[in-house]
């Protein structure tokens, strides 16, 4: 299959490509169908019902929800650079005949650039979709009187998540009642909001008022019908309701297409992309000859400039299951205070903090190449990522921790992780696993999406921007950061402000009201847990750690590092701004001057903080209350000890060496990583390094560890790797659930007098680490390693780049790493 437009690159060029001469014709059906990255379009024809033919081009509009594959990655200046970089090869094709590719040039020249550095505005948000009118009538004289051209931008603030609309109009009015009277359209439009202001070269409107229009124009005082029915046809878009074209023109559906490249060859579109995509209509149309030699052609060139800088907002967005993850030094100042970090992109100039989203669904097989291209002596150079809540059955080689299952990576080398996802959905997240290094910044977050997931009826939404991370932030790197630091500041999705510091941006969460949506909420943290809540809102946890949940409506959630939860939420209350809070169990706690903080913002609310107060919790969430949708019960006998293996891990602090130990042991990263150890022999507790930190498990049994709280540092949050764990016993509780105990992949241990138990089955062969997720208190010794059948491991065979990785590592200058 041959596509005319494989990427933004390409769509950009194809905009700007002014060659060639338009199709004076009413009938678009014979330009036949094209495709965009393979989406088929359905052939649409435009039928004159009015006596006086109307001459003009009907609508363009691109919903770039629908195609995640346009995405500009360059910045503005590099865009601003002459378009020799983009030459991408346009043609025309037949049916089913093979390309014939025409290289062509396009230089935008000083209009693209003096356009792009007045509209960075439009960095901060995401185009929903882009509505393109032309009106060019035929006066009595049979010549064209007058002419006007409107673009029309929805868009999603990435600041603030508002939904606006951004009119950009140039009109050339010489008499025509119909068409070209400014003032004219800014009355179709002042439905829209009660607030405006100039954009660039039209204005900006709120939304708020869009989408509760069901037919028709957006006044009474509307008087245009041509004008009417196209601004009624973007709002019915929007809504996802069906449109008409009033009584400018009748469309119907002729046939489906099939994403061929049909366009008559000797027809060269010169002006604009001329296609309309949406979920169920997909409608080509024509432009008209005289838009050539009209002045609007060279503004609409600075408006397509305009289209294309916005898909820029797109290009840190999701990635997956196949992809590249550059980690990489960058400065930030997510809290308002300036550092280099550790950040994570699916480029080398996208990263990030926190890293892009990684996505795919239940089934896939996920190749991720990690590129160490790390630079700044003052933190860690070499790298690793653990991939937290994955089993990694059958691929322990690639789950990430250093001395465990791998050597690091290198600075400067890359390395390829591949593990198939066959049975697991839901919320989880990776992070460097190499000391503290995550505490840097190497974070992100890792989402299985599930076509058949059991709660779909429960939520309306569920996408890239429904996703909410909590993180802690120290502004001196993590090498020098001292034992256990007091953190600086809270993250919300990577925003925030701390004590004393700037009134820096807070994230906002945007919703509409009266839709509900499935929030997935992850802990990023390095030490503190967090009580999540959103003022005048209840939230009901459908998911917890990777494992479908019995709903549970609560008003609050203390989360762990480590743990991830997804609650819906019903959008539910009066349109307004509500704060939405996260405090940490140590550092900065309160919300005075916004930290801690981040925003619910409902679509049409004012773009302004909160002035909601927090009111007390009287539904929290207790561990004890949550329950898992399926296969409830724990494993093995329902009584204490009745398992096959029963392990205590007995936490103390040694105050002369200011390190953990788990029953009397230190836990210290091997320089030979134990996966690498038993398969290279050493198959037996004794043989195997650290000493006293490894514990061999038979295959196929029930393994139940008691884990006594109360330790320095407490509560200390539990992770074991390759498995979900049934939490038997929680903390605060002294109860033991054998018939549905929550299933999850971090505990927290509790605090004095707490014995929290969970219990695993030992049907995952490979060498699984057990640790606190305070990263601090993991760097010195609080962890140990389960061997879960060596017999199995011995015989595992890692691919040949996991076998490079301890040997590049060795070789390296250690001043280098």
């Amino acid at each position: 299959m041959n596509h005319l437009i494989q990427s933004s690159t390409d769509f950009c060029a194809f905009i700007f490509n002014r060659s060639g001469a338009a199709e004076d014709t009413h009938d678009v059906s014979r330009f036949g169908t094209f495709g965009i990255s393979g989406i088929p379009h359905t052939r649409l024809t435009v039928s004159k019902t009015k006596k006086r033919q109307p001459h003009w081009a009907i609508i363009f509009i691109f919903e770039l929800m629908e195609i995640k594959t346009l995405m500009v990655t360059a910045t503005a200046t590099s865009i601003c650079s002459p378009f020799e970089s983009l030459r991408p090869h346009i043609g025309s094709w037949r049916p089913n005949s093979s390309p014939a590719p025409q290289s062509i040039s396009c230089d935008c020249g000083q209009d693209f650039c003096e356009i792009a550095s007045r509209i960075s505005f439009l960095r901060a948000a995401t185009v929903l979709s882009v509505g393109i009118v032309v009106c060019s009538d035929t006066g009595q004289s049979g010549t064209t009187d007058t002419g006007a051209l409107t673009v029309i931008y929805v868009v999603r603030s990435t600041r603030n998540g508002a939904l606006s609309i951004i009119v950009c109009a140039e009109h050339e009015s010489r008499g025509d009642e119909d068409c070209g009277r400014e003032q004219h359209d800014w009355n179709l439009i002042r439905g829209l909001g009660e607030r405006a202001e100039f954009a660039v070269t039209g204005r900006l409107f709120l939304l708020d008022k869009v989408l509760r229009i069901q037919s028709g124009s957006f006044s009474s005082r509307s008087k245009g019908p041509r004008q009417s029915s196209i601004m009624a046809l973007l709002v019915k878009f929007v809504s996802r309701t069906l449109f008409s074209f009033a009584d400018d023109g009748v469309i119907s559906c002729q046939s489906r297409g099939i994403g061929r490249m049909a366009l008559d060859p000797d027809i060269q579109f010169g002006w604009l992309p001329t296609l309309l995509v949406s979920r169920k209509d997909h409608l080509l149309v024509y432009v008209e000859e005289n838009i050539f030699s009209s002045p609007l052609y060279r503004f609409s060139m600075r408006l397509s400039a305009l289209f294309c800088l916005s898909l820029i907002s797109s290009a840190y967005g999701a990635i997956g299951p196949n992809a590249n993850l550059h980690i990489v030094n960058q400065n930030i100042s997510p809290d308002g205070f300036a550092r280099s970090a550790v950040l994570a992109g699916s480029t080398s100039t996208n990263a990030a903090f926190p890293g892009p989203l990684i996505r795919g669904n239940k089934g896939n097989q996920f190749n991720l190449n990690v590129i160490d291209s790390l630079t700044d002596n003052t933190m860690l150079r070499a790298t690793s990522i653990h991939w937290h809540g994955l089993f990694q059955a059958g691929s322990s080689w690639a789950d990430g921790p250093v001395g465990i299952t791998q050597c690091p990576i290198s600075p400067g080398h890359s390395f390829l992780y591949r593990f198939n996802v066959p049975d697991q959905a839901g919320t989880f997240w990776y992070h460097s696993h190499l000391s503290t290094q995550y505490c840097d910044g190497l974070r992100g977050v890792l989402v299985v999406y599930d076509p058949a997931d059991p709660h779909k009826s429960r939520y309306d939404v569920d996408n890239d921007d429904t996703v909410i991370t909590l993180a802690d932030w120290y502004h001196t790197p993590a090498p020098s950061a001292g034992l256990v630091p007091t953190p600086d500041a809270t993250l919300i999705n990577g925003l925030g402000r701390y004590a004393s510091g700037p009134t820096s941006p807070l994230a906002v969460i945007g919703v509409v009201r009266n839709r509900r949506y499935r929030f997935r909420l992850v802990s990023m943290s390095c030490d503190p847990n967090f009580t999540f809540s959103i003022d005048g809102h209840n939230m009901t946890i459908i998911e917890v750690d990777g494992v479908n949940a019995q709903p549970l409506t609560v008003d609050s959630i203390q989360i762990f590092a480590g743990q991830r939860y997804s609650f819906v939420l019903n959008a539910n209350q009066p349109v307004a701004n509500y704060w939405v809070r996260a405090e940490p169990n140590v550092g900065t706690t309160g919300f005075s001057g916004g930290v801690n903080s981040a925003i619910l913002r409902y679509q049409g609310a004012p773009v302004t903080d909160p002035t909601t107060t927090q009111t007390a919790s009287v539904i929290p969430m207790l561990e004890t209350n949550l329950h898992p949708l399926l296969n409830p019960a724990a494993p093995g006998l329902p009584t204490p000890g009745g398992v096959d293996v029963a392990i205590n891990l007995a936490m103390a602090f040694d105050f002369t060496s200011l390190t953990f130990q788990i029953n009397g042991a230190t836990f210290v990263p091997p320089t030979v990583p134990v996966l690498l150890q038993i398969i290279s022999g050493a198959m037996t507790a004794p043989s195997l390094l650290p000493a006293g930190s490894v514990y061999v498990l038979p295959p196929n049994k029930v393994v139940e560890l008691t884990i006594p709280g109360g330790s320095v540092g407490s509560p200390h949050p539990f992770h074991l790797h390759g498995h979900t764990f049934s939490v038997v016993r929680s903390a605060g509780s002294s109860t033991y659930n054998y018939v549905d105990p929550v299933q999850r992949d971090v505990v927290s241990a509790g605090l004095t007098d707490d014995n929290v138990t969970i219990r695993f089955v030992t049907d995952n062969p490979g060498p699984w680490i057990l640790h606190c997720h305070i990263d601090w208190h993991f760097e010195i010794g609080l962890a140990v390693v389960f061997a879960e059948d060596t017999g199995v491991i011995n015989t595992m065979d890692p691919p040949p780049s996991w076998d490079d990785l301890c040997p590049i590592y060795d070789a390296m200058d250690p001043a280098d790493l």
